[in-house]
């Protein structure tokens, strides 16, 4: 119930502070993206290439096709931990 109040409670939520470099790294980001929109660009490219290859060796991959957020639905809970412990170790 502890795990479950820490995880949902509203004020255990926003108790915690961004970490400096995470506020720098974030702000840094922003100026870059705002110099030029190659990254955004290259983002895409890679975006749509990744989930086309996915699909193309047969994988269900959720979400928007313009996401970079790729969630490769594999439908079987051992599948997906076996899955995951392969690229784990291989990478």
């Amino acid at each position: 119930m502890v795990d479950v109040l820490r995880q949902k409670g509203r004020p255990y939520l926003f108790s915690n502070s961004i970490a400096p470099a995470v506020v720098g790294a974030t702000l840094e980001v922003f100026n870059m993206l705002g110099e030029s929109k190659d990254l955004i660009k290259n983002l895409r490219t890679n975006t749509l290439h990744f989930r086309s290859a996915m699909k193309k060796a047969g994988f269900k991959i959720m979400g928007h096709d313009d996401c970079p957020i790729a969630p490769v639905y594999l439908g079987d809970a051992r599948l997906a931990s076996d899955m995951s412990n392969i690229l784990m170790d291989k990478h």
